[in-house]
């Protein structure tokens, strides 16, 4: 095994961890979790079938070899339903994969054409019919292996397109996901696409004539699945650090915690935090922590996360950062504040690094400073 196998390799362990963390997670958005993990389970299988194919000499190889022509291990034509549905889970509240969504999954069954020419073939030898050469469906699957990914491109790309067509008509929509995993969710969507764009050239010289040249520089699937293994990696990440903004906990059902206030108590924790915010500009403290307005409403820091994350549907992030776009906003067509560069406005405003403001501003108005600026002006 080289450096890039060994990669791999942590791909197939970190895949498998994740998705059945995910999988068994109580407290949880069902569809959302479900469609992750399945995509997390198939590019495990997907990354030990073609680890296989290069350790010759290993038992993996021979376990393998022995199942792969009866079970396989590519399901390609799974992972854009999958995507397509992770989105609109989010797009529709109680989304369930149900009726006519099956037709979605449908195309799988070819997946297990060279299951079924395998397992004909060996009904064929086994009863002594003679409709079927051991050539013939090794050419078949040899023709599979080869132009079978075209159709995969095309299938899933269409699905990718109908997932980011989907994502754009939640935008500011649904009271299913929050602005920290609109963020998260449009870089996974975007992060498939470009992964689409970049495997077309690679694809296009394995299905020519060409497709030696792959083998003899030691390419082999590198380029596929290597950007793969990443997005693993990142999703494992932004899974364990954004926990609630990576919705994958439900509905933001309430938990006991917020169960132990009264509607009462938890209505005026709500007017004493926008308070805070309105009357007192806290969000003004480019160091404000979850603790510091915890401490001003004299409650613990673990009820203001529930409070913000199942009552308002947000995160302590998304909370502050809106009201300081907001603040950002008004001083932007505010003459008084012309003589003021847009960085000082945003320091000013309680961000202390330009480049989260950038994309902090654009997640919440869909435009730049600059744009915004001259949209306002027009006005």
């Amino acid at each position: 095994m080289n450096f890039w196998d060994i990669i791999i390799a942590t791909g197939i362990i970190q895949a498998l961890v994740i998705g059945f963390v995910i999988l068994f997670n109580k407290n949880r958005n069902r569809v959302a979790s479900n469609t992750l993990a399945t995509i997390l389970f198939m590019c495990a299988l997907a990354f030990i079938g073609v680890l296989a194919d290069k350790m010759y000499d290993s038992s993996i190889h021979r376990v393998v070899t022995n199942l792969e022509p009866y079970m396989p291990f590519y399901f390609t034509m799974l992972l854009g339903p999958m995507i397509y549905f992770h989105v609109k889970s989010f797009a529709l509240e109680n989304y369930r994969i149900e009726g006519k969504d099956y037709w979605h999954l449908s195309p799988v069954l070819i997946n297990f054409i060279p299951t079924f020419l395998n397992l004909s073939l060996l009904l064929s030898q086994k009863f002594n019919f003679s409709f079927l050469e051991e050539s013939t469906v090794n050419g078949l699957v040899d023709d599979y292996y080869t132009y079978g990914d075209a159709l995969f491109w095309a299938h899933f790309s269409c699905y990718l397109l109908l997932a980011k067509r989907l994502f754009n008509s939640i935008k500011g929509v649904s009271k299913n996901i929050t602005q920290t995993y609109l963020i998260s969710l449009r870089r996974f969507l975007t992060y498939f696409l470009v992964f689409q764009v970049l495997w077309l050239p690679f694809l296009l010289v394995y299905i020519s004539d060409y497709r030696y040249l792959i083998w003899e520089n030691g390419l082999y699937y590198y380029p596929i699945y290597i950007p793969l293994v990443i997005l693993i990696y990142w999703i494992s990440f932004k899974y364990f650090t954004e926990l609630h903004a990576y919705g994958l906990i439900g509905k933001f059902r309430k938990s006991s915690i917020l169960l132990a206030l009264s509607e009462q108590q938890i209505s005026e924790a709500v007017v004493k935090l926008r308070l805070l915010m309105d009357a007192e500009r806290m969000y003004l403290n480019p160091n404000l922590s979850v603790k510091d307005i915890a401490d001003r409403l004299t409650i613990s820091s673990r009820l203001l996360s529930a409070l913000l994350n199942q009552h308002l549907k947000t995160n302590f992030n998304d909370f502050i950062n809106e009201y300081r776009v907001n603040h950002v906003k008004k001083m932007l067509i505010d003459p008084k504040y012309s003589h003021l560069t847009i960085a000082s406005l945003a320091l000013d405003s309680g961000f202390n690094s330009i480049p989260t403001f950038q994309r902090t501003f654009k997640a919440f108005t869909k435009c730049s400073p600059v744009n915004y600026k001259k949209q306002a002006v027009l006005v």
